[in-house]
């Protein structure tokens, strides 16, 4: 298990180097307001990929028959077709004037959400049907083109015309990039009547995932993705491309690696499950490993990250070192909750998992309160956001141990 986890992080990081290796050079290019607006685009498109896929596509592995299989991916796909079309029509009949205060682009470039919705839907179905597989090289191969192809595109597009519609335009390709790797599978599926018959069934079966586990993951992108939203109709645009910068040095990373290890510990979770095993030594021993690993590079970003973001990136970018010294502690306990969610998702504790987001985020919602009231700054509002993040972090690691020790399926 362990050698999967290095092989999907081993390209992660060879990805995130090479994103790093760009980053000084897109600092000079970029204005960080472009930065920032990029950030909030990503954002809603995690949001309403959420919503495209019903979370389907986290089932496939966790079904134990094919042909049912083929019938949650046609549905995972006509919901994709459907929330696609929907939020196209939707954007033209909104008036421009509300686009740019909430999406932060003028209206042209809002209009490219919809396309970047449909393939990053598109991907995370791949990656669903690879991991079913155990296609770990597959999925290594999909996350290590996607970060190349975005920062390649990113320093092209911004040698020619630095706008903040080239860098989203320029994530759209990449993320249409990362799904060429997926192209050459031979899927070999039942009879067009069949699948269709089975989907029904097939959907009712994984219904918590449609009805509880799709909430939970809205509101969990949600509760990552406002920050940026809050701080830049809050502190200004310049702070939100600060804590953009800080969050693709450091929390993008850290998510990435967190990615590969949930898509292999998954794996042998389920296989575990379905052997009647306890998954409380898993999670005890991987959220170990992954603690004592982490542990020294996180003490380093959390000591030398504004040095290193002035140096690295200009002297003009210090502030987005010192909010990566901010988001240090979360971005770390992220990295070990890892298979404390896997186990809560294969033991289908979709409900719990949607009342910790909401309590996550209600809390969260506090705290911008709170920072209106007292009149924070943009660095004490992101560090109280790491801290309290922290904290939920631990206690849903602490929960979901207690859950698989005393409570088997």
């Amino acid at each position: 298990m362990l050698n999967n986890i290095l092989k999907i992080a081993g390209a992660n990081a060879a990805g995130q180097a090479i994103t790093i290796i760009v980053a000084p050079i897109l600092t000079r290019l970029y204005a960080p307001d472009s930065f920032g607006a990029q950030a909030a685009f990503i954002t809603y498109t995690s949001l309403f990929s959420a919503f495209a896929t019903l979370s389907l596509n986290q089932a496939y592995v966790i079904e134990k028959w094919a042909y049912r299989v083929h019938g949650l991916v046609i549905a995972t796909y006509v919901s994709i077709i459907s929330v696609t079309l929907l939020l196209f029509i939707l954007l033209l009949a909104l008036p421009a004037s509300f686009i740019v205060d909430v999406v932060g682009v003028n209206k042209t470039v809002a209009l490219l959400l919809p396309l970047s919705v449909l393939f990053n839907s598109i991907a995370l179905v791949q990656v669903g049907l690879a991991l079913r597989d155990r296609g770990f090289a597959l999925i290594s191969l999909h996350y290590l083109t996607s970060s190349i192809s975005i920062s390649a595109f990113r320093l092209a597009g911004g040698m020619l015309l630095a706008t903040t519609t080239t860098m989203i335009a320029t994530y759209i390709l990449g993320v249409i990039a990362s799904i060429i790797p997926f192209l050459g599978r031979r899927l070999r599926p039942p009879s067009l009547i069949s699948r269709i018959c089975i989907i029904p069934r097939a959907v009712w079966g994984y219904r918590d995932f449609v009805f509880l586990r799709t909430p939970q993951t809205f509101i969990n992108m949600f509760s990552v993705g406002f920050p940026i939203l809050f701080i830049n109709s809050n502190y200004g645009s310049d702070d939100a491309g600060f804590y953009s910068l800080a969050m693709s040095m450091l929390g993008v990373p850290a998510a990435l690696f967190s990615q590969a290890v949930s898509s292999v510990i998954m794996a042998s979770m389920t296989d575990f499950e379905r052997m009647g095993h306890s998954l409380h030594p898993i999670i005890t021993r991987y959220s170990s490993v992954i603690a004592a690993l982490a542990f020294p590079p996180f003490l380093l970003i959390g000591i030398f990250s504004p040095m290193v973001f002035s140096i690295a990136f200009g002297p003009e970018w210090i502030d987005a070192g010192l909010f990566a010294q901010a988001i240090g502690a979360s971005a770390y306990f992220m990295f070990i909750n890892k298979p404390a969610v896997v186990a809560l998702t294969v033991r289908r504790r979709q409900g719990i998992l949607l009342s910790y987001e909401v309590l996550s985020v209600f809390i969260k919602l506090l705290l911008c309160i709170f920072s209106e009231l007292y009149d924070l700054t943009a660095f004490q509002f992101v560090l109280a956001l790491s801290l309290t993040s922290s904290f939920l972090y631990v206690f849903l690691i602490a929960f979901s141990m207690l859950d698989a020790k005393r409570s088997p399926n």
